[in-house]
């Protein structure tokens, strides 16, 4: 059994979950960050680092050489995105939070791809991407479905 994909089983789908519960579908998943009461906004931390560190774990006691490094990188960015968050006053707020969202993925698919030769979920997630582009909200479902394409894999792992 993987454990640390469970945690990140756990803090990312157990988040959407409250967020879709508590105030709704959001624009996306970090937008709940701004939506939710200030009390509440910890929780966002507690699934970028549920989500984020496992990634590091992987890399840092799994594997070695680049692999490792994507790893670790995948779950840096990850984590990244709940400082990010934290600057929407910032005009640098969308640049910042869109290239760790785009570095914490390319990262994952990277070591997978390098350790596992498996480029099915990439293509899985690209192509569910493209044709969840129709759909309302589709960031927040592109979101959730590219982190199942990569958690599908990542379980996986012994």
């Amino acid at each position: 059994m993987n454990y640390l994909a469970l945690i990140q089983i756990i803090a990312f789908y157990g988040y959407v979950l409250y967020v879709w519960n508590k105030i709704g579908i959001q624009k996306s998943i970090s937008e709940s960050w701004y939506t939710l009461p200030i009390d509440n906004r910890n929780y966002f931390v507690f699934f970028a680092a549920g989500s984020g560190l496992p990634l590091w774990a992987y890399g840092m006691y799994q594997y070695s050489g680049l692999v490792q490094m994507l790893f670790v990188l995948s779950g840096l960015f990850m984590f990244c995105i709940s400082v990010a968050s934290t600057f929407k006053a910032s005009t640098l707020n969308a640049t910042i939070h869109n290239a760790c969202t785009a570095l914490a993925i390319s990262f994952a698919f990277g070591a997978i791809y390098l350790q596992y030769h498996d480029i099915r979920h990439l293509v899985a997630a690209v192509v569910g991407s493209l044709l969840l582009l129709a759909v309302k909200n589709r960031v927040w479902w592109i979101e959730i479905w590219v982190f199942t394409t990569i958690i599908t894999r990542l379980i996986l792992i012994e």
